[in-house]
C-alpha cells in the first residue's frame, strides 16, 4: 500500500506554518516593539521622570468645559478644568494636588499586554515548528 496523497489545502496549510507564520510573528513583533516606545516602561533603563504631555479640553462651540490636563506616563499629574453650568451660569473650578497623582489603569493594562505579547513573540525563534493552527 502507498501513502495517500495529500489534499491541496493540507499542502498549503502546512506551508504556510513553515514559510509564512515567522514572517508575519517578525512584523507583529516590531509593531509591538515600536507600540512599546509608547509607554514609559518601568526598570533600571528608565532615566528621570517620565516625558510630561499636556492636553486642552473645551468644547466645541462654547466655554462650557475649560481645562488642562498634564499626563506623565501612566499618572495624571495635574488637572485645571473649569465647568460652566447652563442653568444658572455657575462656574464650578476642579483641580487636584499636584503632591496627588491618579494613575490611569488603561495606560497601565495596555501597557502590560503590549509587553507579554512581545515576551510571548520573543521566545518564537526561527527554529520553532509551528504544528497547528492553535
Amino acid at each position: 500500500m502507498g501513502l495517500t496523497p495529500r489534499c491541496p489545502q493540507e499542502e498549503e496549510f502546512r506551508w504556510l506554518l513553515h514559510a509564512e507564520v515567522h514572517a508575519v510573528l517578525r512584523q507583529l513583533q516590531d509593531i509591538l516593539k515600536e507600540a512599546s516606545l509608547r509607554f514609559t516602561l518601568p526598570g533600571p533603563s528608565t532615566e528621570g521622570p517620565a516625558k510630561q504631555e499636556n492636553f486642552i479640553l473645551g468644547s466645541c462651540g462654547t466655554d462650557q468645559v475649560k481645562g488642562t490636563l498634564t499626563l506623565q506616563g501612566d499618572a495624571l499629574s495635574q488637572a485645571d478644568v473649569n465647568l460652566k453650568m447652563p442653568r444658572n451660569n455657575q462656574l464650578l473650578h476642579l483641580a487636584f494636588r499636584e503632591d496627588k497623582q491618579w494613575k490611569l489603569q488603561q495606560i497601565q493594562d495596555a501597557r502590560n499586554h503590549v509587553s507579554q505579547a512581545i515576551y510571548l513573540l520573543a521566545n518564537r525563534d526561527e527554529s520553532y515548528q509551528f504544528k497547528t493552527g492553535a
